[in-house]
């Protein structure tokens, strides 16, 4: 039995045992804590976590990653010596090839996110990235190897000192040791220069048990005016109008609903994603590519759709999203009536999601192209704050700026026992986003109960359940005529469909667009393939619709639709993983690509 143990660790001795510490130590203390700290430095500003509470918890995890590893390397050098040397140099391989990504290889990277993000690359780019990842970790694995292939040559005669001989063999024998110690030198250097540059911007929010929070309340949004103007504006995310076309002809029911509302089939969005889509739309000023906070600071401080609203006193609503705002909700609370400081607030980190967050994107920072474009983009978990538990005493009939699927499901809850009325004075006006087609909700579906069509198909029509309860609410009360509803998508599909390998637009993307305008004819809903609209013209229409002069914002959709006018339409094409834009000026049917002319 002795025997055997010893057998066992015949391999080990203080060197072998002092390197495996030494790499065990370095893979742990780099990829397990100095890169994922590094991204909430560099992310700093839009983190609502401490810097304590963020290296806590990292520092389990980065102690289990160390002995995990050491583990596997007694292992291997219970097995064999040889087996033990050849993982060093896998291990040193991945190592030096992920700081090599990070270093030198992340220059096609959007810039702002310290490379986690990838950008419009070909699939010769991102198979010479991968090579040479391959050829450093294959390079290591072949030099530790070759100590292990029998020599067919005589050993040649002893020519050194035996004291030299044997020192040289220790360097050689700890070579790997030491170029992990030279990175673990290397890294915390880069992590201090960091933290030095990153020192004046400090965490957002960092107390994130006592920061302010604000709310949006349901309940206004279920109030109507029987004497003044309402208008309902439901942005259902990426509601292509093509998916309307299959939705529609999948579910006719809804149309049967909509009485006196038109399907504009020829409309337009000015961009591809949410922001700036969203906000261009309720602002005065399309987006001039600044950055967000000055963008948002103009949107929301200057002329906009829901302060003029304001100043002719309507009634606001809001439920949004984060991307209108990027969470600084206090810009638009003087405009919005249903922002409420709810009781009993109390705030929890999540350290699982947040630990999660972190090393995705530290995993995304120092991986080849490939393998970047596998890994979830965590970047939206920071702006929604994901990795903060938030409740309240009005949890129920509220939600915070954060559209998912969640949401929606939510939402459609509280509508299910909601008191509708119209006993509002004023004017309404109310913007409810849904996260509609941007993915599909199966536990909504199941609730409402609508699986005829796809997944898209039935998302949209369970979607729609949410829109149905203000339409036959409206009616129920008696307020239908008088109710303006506008249903809009904030941007069109962004699937392989529409774009090749490389990103660039290869069929139309629009979002589809249904209004119902007060004092509709009680006609069948309606189909309109000429009609050239676009989101730009949504400020106007509305404040047309609101009975306020709209003229200085531009045409609206009426404007369009009683003159028959064809217009040249703005489109900005850019996929939210590239940092390359495509202007394309539309005229004409825009549901035919050959109408979509690149701009110089």
């Amino acid at each position: 039995m002795r025997n055997a143990f010893s057998c066992l660790f015949r391999h080990f001795d203080k060197a072998s045992i002092i390197t495996s510490m030494i790499v065990s130590f370095s893979i742990a203390f780099v990829m397990g804590l100095i890169n994922p700290f590094e991204i909430l430095l560099v992310n700093s500003q839009d983190f609502s976590v401490s810097y304590s509470d963020a290296f806590r918890c990292l520092l389990i995890p980065a102690l289990l990653c160390f002995l995990a590893v050491l583990f596997v390397l007694f292992i291997a050098l219970m097995i064999h010596r040889s087996v033990f040397e050849i993982l060093k140099s896998v291990f040193l391989g991945v190592m030096v090839s992920s700081y090599c990504q990070e270093l030198f290889l992340n220059g096609k990277m959007i810039v702002g996110d310290n490379g986690t993000t990838i950008a419009e690359l070909s699939d010769t780019e991102v198979s010479i990235n991968f090579f040479i990842h391959f050829a450093i970790i294959a390079f290591c694995v072949i030099m530790s190897a070759r100590k292990f292939i029998p020599s067919r040559e005589p050993a040649p005669a002893q020519t050194v000192a035996p004291a030299q001989n044997a020192e040289g063999n220790f360097f050689s024998r700890n070579i790997i040791a030491y170029i992990f110690l030279c990175i673990i030198l290397m890294k915390t250097i880069g992590f201090a220069s960091t933290y030095t540059t990153n020192t004046k911007a400090t965490l957002n929010s960092a107390d994130h048990s006592t920061s302010k929070s604000h709310f949006f309340s349901y309940v206004p949004t279920t109030s109507f005016s029987k004497d003044q103007n309402n208008i309902y504006v439901f942005i259902v995310d990426m509601f292509d109008t093509f998916w309307c076309d299959d939705f529609l002809e999948m579910y006719p029911d809804v149309r049967d609903e909509l009485e006196g509302c038109t399907f504009y089939q020829n409309n337009t969005s000015q961009y591809a994603n949410t922001f700036p889509s969203v906000c261009s739309m309720l602002g005065a000023e399309p987006y001039d590519a600044s950055s967000r906070e000055a963008y948002f600071e103009r949107i929301w401080n200057g002329e906009n759709t829901l302060s003029i609203l304001k100043e002719h006193g309507y009634q606001v609503n809001l439920i949004m999203d984060k991307s209108y705002s990027f969470g600084d909700d206090s810009l638009i609370e003087p405009f919005c009536d249903n922002y409420v400081d709810p009781e009993g607030l109390t705030k929890e980190l999540d350290v699982n999601v947040l630990r999660r967050i972190l090393y995705h994107l530290s995993f995304s920072r120092t991986s080849p192209y490939a393998i970047k474009r596998m890994i979830p983009n965590e970047l939206t978990s920071i702006s929604n704050v994901e990795y903060i538990t938030v409740s309240c005493k009005e949890q129920e009939s509220s939600t915070q700026s954060a559209v998912n699927t969640n949401s929606d499901t939510h939402l459609y809850e509280y509508l299910q026992s909601a008191e509708f009325h119209a006993n509002c004075e004023h004017g309404v006006f109310t913007i409810i986003h849904l996260n509609g087609a941007h993915n599909t909700n199966e536990p909504l579906v199941e609730m409402t109960g609508f699986n005829k069509g796809n997944a898209i198909q039935n998302t949209i029509r369970a979607n729609f359940e949410i829109i149905l309860y203000y339409v036959r609410s409206a009616k129920e009360l008696g307020v239908y005529d008088q109710t303006t509803f506008i249903i809009l998508g904030d941007h069109g599909q962004r699937t392989k469909e529409i774009r090749d390998d490389d990103y660039h637009l290869i069929n139309p993307t629009m979002p589809a667009l249904l209004i119902k305008p007060a004092n509709a004819d009680h006609a069948p809903f309606k189909y309109d393939r000429f009609t050239g609209l676009s989101s730009s013209m949504f400020m106007a229409s509305v404040l047309e619709f609101a009975e306020i002069d709209h003229q200085k914002y531009g045409y609206s959709y009426q404007d369009i639709e009683q003159s028959q006018q064809i217009i040249a339409r703005d489109f900005f094409w850019q996929e939210s993983d590239s940092p390359k834009k495509e202007h394309y000026i539309i005229t004409g049917d825009a549901r035919d690509f050959s109408n979509w002319i690149k701009a110089d």
